[in-house]
């Protein structure tokens, strides 16, 4: 018989998530997702609110949480994306050096490479 695991080293099961998933092909699929989760949270409050259920202000709280994290999200890939950008650049001027430094070679090669309309010195 198996001793029992500690709660934190127990496996977790898998659990397929409740809000619906994002997939798409243009270029801002981080909105597209933000706003389909948000949407969900806010159809759920209004909801709510219509019917007098009184579980709103915990759906008003989890809406503001969302939010709070989707503007965090949000942030944290546009610093990504600035970083992201400032090495490409750093590294389109290195390959611009190279390119010159490979074109400096080259002239330099072609300068010193005997023409062939000499006849060789004995």
């Amino acid at each position: 018989m198996r001793p029992s695991l500690p709660p934190r080293w127990r496996r977790r099961t898998w659990r397929k998530p409740t809000r619906p998933t994002c997939t798409g092909s243009s270029g801002n699929v981080i909105d597209l997702c933000l706003l389909i989760i948000n949407q969900e949270d806010y159809d759920n409050l209004m909801k709510s609110l219509r019917e007098n259920d009184p579980s709103w202000p915990s759906l008003m709280l989890k809406l503001c949480r969302a939010l709070k994290t989707s503007d965090k999200l949000l942030s944290s890939a546009n610093t990504n994306a600035e970083q992201l950008l400032q090495k490409v650049e750093t590294l389109e001027r290195v390959l611009e050096r190279g390119d010159l430094v490979v074109g400096a070679i080259v002239e330099t090669l072609e300068d010193h490479r005997p023409s062939k309309s000499k006849p060789p010195s004995k």
